[in-house]
């Protein structure tokens, strides 16, 4: 994982485990640009506002960076909870879709958390998944239920490495 932020160099975060997430293709192609004129809309609209929540996003990631650079193990409760906290302060700025909301409801109708990655307006998300999701059943259902309504899915996890490699020149 590596923590960028404006202004800085990116920052590898060493984590200490193994994050299990699903991948969620919505099957809805995005633009990015789209969505961040958007965003900038609303910006320019409620400063204020905006300005709050992209505050609260960084405060966030601060406490997950933390968390995942702990040694502890049991991470998983807190994590799920910023990821559902992150997903609705990124919904605010009105950059979800309608198939987002489908996956997200689906999950959240399973147990689990998600989010929407990159810019959103479509793409992909994620469902954070805890330790050992292979044998719950509750997992299987989340998975058929996505696939049955057309949603592509690929439990995959983040582990801790070096990845990929920044150097300055």
């Amino acid at each position: 994982l590596i923590r960028f932020v404006r202004g800085q160099t990116p920052e590898l975060i060493n984590m200490n485990g193994r994050i299990d997430i699903l991948l969620v293709d919505t099957g809805v192609s995005r633009s990015t640009s789209h969505v961040v004129a958007k965003v900038a809309n609303f910006k320019n609209k409620y400063s204020n506002l905006a300005n709050s929540i992209f505050d609260a996003i960084g405060y966030l990631v601060d406490d997950v960076v933390t968390i995942l650079r702990s040694t502890r193990s049991d991470k998983f409760q807190e994590l799920s909870l910023l990821v559902s906290v992150n997903n609705n302060l990124l919904r605010s700025l009105d950059v979800s879709h309608p198939r987002l909301e489908k996956l997200f409801h689906i999950a959240e109708s399973h147990g689990f958390n998600s989010k929407l990655t990159g810019a959103g307006g479509g793409g992909c998300a994620f469902v954070l998944l805890p330790p050992n999701y292979e044998q719950m059943e509750k997992y299987t259902k989340l998975c058929d239920d996505l696939k049955e309504n057309n949603y592509q899915v690929m439990a995959t996890h983040i582990i801790d490495g070096s990845g990929v490699t920044f150097k300055n020149l």
